[in-house]
């Protein structure tokens, strides 16, 4: 059946000075709340990074008026009601989603969590300790995959306000005090500040309670500070850090870049995006080059922008409206030099193959284990890769193929009542009324031209920043590489090399003789993060 997305009513209204953006359903058994507030971590003030956070937990998770906290876990289960906050560093969004036969009940407890919480001291240490325990051990030490996007972007807005974790800093966690969020929430959770956003089966007189009930917020200070431009890396700047019994090398590579989704370009790049490296595809290029073809690793993926929880969702999030945006290649993790030494290599050290006349030679052959794993060479290679996408962009055949994938595929970003709105309130946000249908009709309409134009427009090899998160015994051995710009060759497994084409060989040894501008490369200790 024909999806059609210009069915649905929407609607932005004013009421007074509030932003609301409306998205009935009236066939729709739920109703979907939903609170912005365009504040984020870049309000933090400085010594005191993690504050936006953990005001926004202790609304979400803390006692009000006149609910305890385990008054309001009892309720919410029974209802089978969610209420749920994500942070960001502009955005802070309360999403609370209910039947609509609970309604009344539920937005009782969801209202009075945010306009009448009372920040007890209870839940402030409560809440404070698990952040804490968020910045100094969770975040370094259970995702290394997760813990390089992190690295990254602190590179990556190296005095910016996006610089630090939305979680915050072990030592402005640790400065916090409950007069600090008192004083926070009052000045930034403010009606200037505030977007709702509701949709679903819900009444007229239900939405024009909860307008009215966040119109008395006071006005408050404006939460979208200005933001200085990042800074551009000078060649390929690498940052190694080493961490104790890591399993590989997690990598995550980018450069910031002025694309948003406000920009007419975008639907181009979402074409090539998808083409080269789209969230979870087996199809796009990056994964048949380096997993499919070389079994290098288990997924290699490309963003136009932030991408939250990359690791555990298919498809992307809503929620996260940001100004400076950067694109980026993960590389999730391939192996190290330990992890390979029981390999019969097929590779000698100065990146000279068997010849294919060896082959059955193969099982007796055993080269001496390899003084490094895979980091190097699929650095070296993704370089590689993007280089060579700016240079040829894409065939008509891959462009016509792509887009038509895309058009349908994003149709799948609004398969839930919630995400629909989501992606309202998030376009919204970026100028736009409603971003899938404009995206829709841009791609109708798009050409080859089009798509190979923008990526020369904003795509380049020629300076990036690179986070690798490695084992100790890795990162010196990494580092040094890096900084001689050695050939770093890849070690094949006999099982996988001997059905490599010659071709793919050949490309190998074109890959190690690429060349690039080295720019800084430094180590630094896991222990010494987020401090």
């Amino acid at each position: 059946m024909k999806y059609i997305l210009m069915c649905l009513c929407i609607s932005f209204s004013l009421f007074t000075q509030e932003k609301v953006i409306e998205l009935p359903l009236q066939n729709s058994a739920f109703v979907t709340m939903k609170v912005m507030f365009r504040i984020g971590s870049i309000n933090d003030p400085k010594g005191k990074e993690g504050l936006t956070y953990l005001v926004s937990q202790m609304l979400a998770d803390g006692a009000s008026k006149p609910y305890s906290l385990k008054q309001k876990e009892d309720l919410l289960f029974p209802m089978g009601a969610t209420f749920t906050v994500s942070v960001d560093k502009e955005a802070v969004v309360f999403t609370g989603e209910v039947h609509k036969d609970h309604l009344k009940s539920f937005y009782s407890l969801f209202s009075a969590s945010l306009l009448k919480n009372i920040f007890s001291e209870a839940d402030f240490n409560r809440l404070k300790d698990q952040q804490k325990n968020v910045v100094t051990t969770d975040m370094i030490y259970t995702d290394d995959e997760r813990l390089s996007k992190r690295v990254l972007e602190q590179e990556l807005f190296k005095g910016h306000p996006y610089a630090h974790l939305v979680e915050g800093t072990e030592s402005g966690v640790s400065s916090i005090t409950r007069k600090d969020v008192l004083d926070h929430y009052t000045h930034y959770f403010t009606k200037n500040n505030l977007i709702l956003g509701i949709a679903g089966g819900y009444t007229s007189a239900f939405k024009d309670a909860f307008v009215a009930d966040f119109a008395k917020l006071p006005e408050g200070k404006n939460g979208l500070i200005e933001l200085p431009k990042p800074e551009m890396p000078s060649g390929v700047e690498t940052t190694i850090v080493a961490k104790e019994n890591t399993f590989g090398s997690a990598i995550f590579m980018g450069f910031p870049y002025e694309l948003t989704r406000s920009s007419n370009d975008f639907a181009a790049m979402m074409v090539m995006n998808s083409w080269f490296g789209e969230h979870r595809k087996a199809y796009s290029y990056l994964y048949q080059r380096m997993r499919e073809d070389r079994s290098l690793n288990y997924g290699d993926y490309s963003y136009l922008e932030w991408y939250p929880n990359g690791g555990r969702v298919q498809l992307p999030l809503t929620g996260t409206p940001r100004r400076s945006n950067y694109f980026s290649i993960w590389i999730r993790p391939v192996q190290i030099a330990k992890q390979l030494a029981h390999i019969k290599g097929v590779m000698g050290q100065n990146g000279e193959f068997i010849p294919k006349t060896e082959k059955n030679k193969l099982d007796k052959k055993r080269l001496k284990s390899p003084e490094l794993g895979q980091a190097h060479f699929v650095i070296r290679q993704a370089l590689y890769e993007l280089d060579k996408l700016v240079f040829e962009g894409l065939s008509e055949e891959e462009f016509a193929l792509t887009r038509d994938f895309v058009r349908g595929y994003i149709k799948q970003y609004i398969r839930t009542q919630e995400l629909r709105l989501g992606y309202l309130m998030d376009s919204y946000c970026y100028g736009r009324e409603d971003f899938i249908t404009e995206m829709d009709k841009a791609l109708a309409t798009l050409t080859l031209n089009d798509v190979n134009t923008a990526i020369k427009k904003y795509l380049s090899a020629k300076n990036m920043y690179v986070a690798v998160i490695t084992d100790t015994d890795e990162a010196k051995t990494l580092e040094t590489h890096i900084k001689k710009n050695k050939r770093s060759p890849i070690i094949y497994k006999p099982s996988v090399y001997v059905g490599l084409s010659q071709k793919l060989l050949n490309e190998d040894i074109e890959i190690l003789r690429y060349t690039y501008k080295k720019g800084e490369v430094k180590q630094i200790d896991s222990k010494t993060l987020f401090k």
